[in-house]
């Protein structure tokens, strides 16, 4: 059976089909077509004149939008993005590819998170090509999705912020009710050691005086026994303060110094997220109004 070519009639698609059959499937939109009517689809592409055939290859803006309908229903991303760059490079002066390759950024519109750092360049294509009667409504429903995108942002901007803050505000109160803790401790822990160092030297100085009062013994071997137990005092307390050190070195000896510091590293994280805050949510502010102004005009 003879092999001709042919156009789809649902996509504009060409294809090669057998001549011999009444009817087949197009390997790219699955649509069933006649033989006949695509072979004759194809055929209205060639111009007779004086026995010279000339082919006309390029497509029609109406057959490309044709296809856009048949790809849009069929959800058939990838052909619509090959389809909106066909038509940007036959028809760059018409606004239907460039506003197609929006309307696929944004989800036609409904992706309020998409990167949409090049859709506005490819709106001011369509606002200098679109027809004058239809760019009001382009611009409605582009300044539209800006205005619900923005709004959304801001509205998201305020719950991480609310969050961000009572975090840091927690942090802060706690670290610092941690170096009271500690600090309290610690002093607690030194007037306990000069409370041991004066009933010590007063433990000394007394049994000093009753040695000498109720014992026949020398009054320099009482002053010696005296400076031995003073000596011991200090020696006693170096001890201490060492156990303790050693004992506290890793949950307690620092944890004054390091709740302070934690809790100035989050007053600044509380400073810069303020400064931050306040900025992003002027910016938001104008755009929303901004483009509030638009769409009301």
């Amino acid at each position: 059976m003879p092999i001709v070519s042919a156009v789809c009639p649902s996509c504009g698609a060409q294809l090669d089909v057998d001549n011999g059959k009444d009817a087949g499937i197009c390997k790219y939109c699955g649509n069933a077509f006649i033989t006949e009517n695509a072979i004759n689809n194809y055929n209205i592409k060639y111009e007779v004149k004086a026995d010279t055939v000339i082919m006309n290859n390029r497509a029609s803006m109406e057959e490309l939008l044709e296809r856009e309908e048949v790809y849009s229903r069929l959800n058939e991303i990838k052909k619509l993005t090959d389809l909106y760059e066909e038509m940007i490079k036959l028809y760059p002066k018409r606004y239907e590819g460039w506003w197609g390759k929006i309307l696929l950024l944004t989800g036609r519109f409904n992706d309020l998170e998409a990167d949409i750092s090049q859709a506005n360049t490819w709106f001011g294509f369509v606002r200098d090509s679109a027809p004058a009667d239809a760019l009001p409504d382009l611009e409605k429903q582009y300044n539209g999705y800006l205005l619900k995108r923005s709004q959304c942002q801001l509205a998201e901007l305020n719950n991480k912020h609310s969050e961000k803050v009572t975090k840091l505000e927690q942090k802060i109160k706690s670290e610092k009710s941690g170096a009271r803790y500690y600090a309290v401790k610690w002093r607690g822990l030194f007037i306990a050691l000069i409370l041991f160092l004066a009933a010590s030297a007063f433990i000394v100085i007394k049994s000093r005086q009753l040695i000498k009062d109720n014992w026949n013994v020398d009054s320099d071997e009482v002053n010696n026994l005296a400076w031995v137990g003073l000596a011991a005092i200090p020696i006693l307390s170096i001890l201490s303060i060492v156990f303790l050190v050693l004992f506290f070195k890793n949950q307690e000896f620092y944890a004054i110094g390091a709740c302070k510091r934690d809790a100035k590293k989050a007053e600044k994280e509380l400073s810069d997220e303020e400064s931050s805050y306040k900025a992003e949510c002027d910016r938001l502010t104008r755009e929303i109004n901004e483009l509030q102004s638009k769409m009301n005009t």
